[in-house]
């Protein structure tokens, strides 16, 4: 984990900047991120990039076993660097938006990662999800033909790789008629221009 902070100034606390960069799980790294946690710093933020272990080192409840130490971490010590403990905003690309949400759902909803309950995050001032994979049954063919597919070869696929039954974090959503975050903005972009990354789920973050 990576905290870029202004060592000259750690009184005057400043806004938190958490970033899960992506790699469709496989790749990626926080080093190739350094240029935007300097630029984080030098506008006033405290930018943590934290590393998580990637496939096939780890299925997607280690990723999130990672990701929810990382935010409970900062949490619990960016005051030490001069960060606001109170104006903790996270933000993932690509897999790092999938991790990202899918480690929020199952520490607010109480649901077991690697057969430990994730404890509730303290609450985050923004959450910004961009061009992120949130249900793998978009990936589909069948979605071509009709308007949903549900549990598809693809995402029984997806559970059976990455050794987890949850996947996707719209699926999860279908338990809860209404859940209620600890955030201040919610903010979900998708970009057309990216074609690997389906839009057809991106509107069921928000119920």
């Amino acid at each position: 984990m990576d905290v870029y902070y202004d060592k000259e100034d750690i009184e005057n606390l400043k806004p938190v900047y958490i970033f899960l960069y992506g790699g469709a799980w496989m790749y990626g790294s926080r080093v190739k991120f350094t240029n935007f946690g300097a630029l984080l710093e030098t506008n006033g933020y405290v930018a943590v990039i934290p590393e998580y272990v990637l496939f096939p080192n780890g299925g997607f409840e280690d990723m999130v076993e990672d990701v929810y130490k990382a935010l409970d971490w900062t949490f619990k010590n960016i005051e030490k660097y001069g960060g606001d403990p109170k104006r903790v905003s996270v933000a993932g690309y690509s897999s790092g938006s999938h991790l990202t949400l899918l480690t929020l759902y199952k520490s607010l909803l109480g649901i077991a990662n690697k057969k430990e309950i994730l404890k509730p995050l303290p609450n985050f001032e923004k959450v910004v999800l961009l061009n992120g994979p949130y249900d793998f049954d978009d990936y589909s063919s069948l979605i071509r033909f009709i308007e949903k597919a549900d549990n598809s070869i693809v995402e029984q696929l997806a559970k059976c790789i990455f050794r987890t039954s949850n996947v996707s974090p719209t699926d999860i959503l279908k338990a809860y008629p209404m859940i209620y975050f600890k955030i201040s903005v919610l903010i979900s972009l998708y970009s057309s221009i990216l074609k690997t990354i389906p839009k057809l789920k991106n509107h069921l973050l928000l119920i």
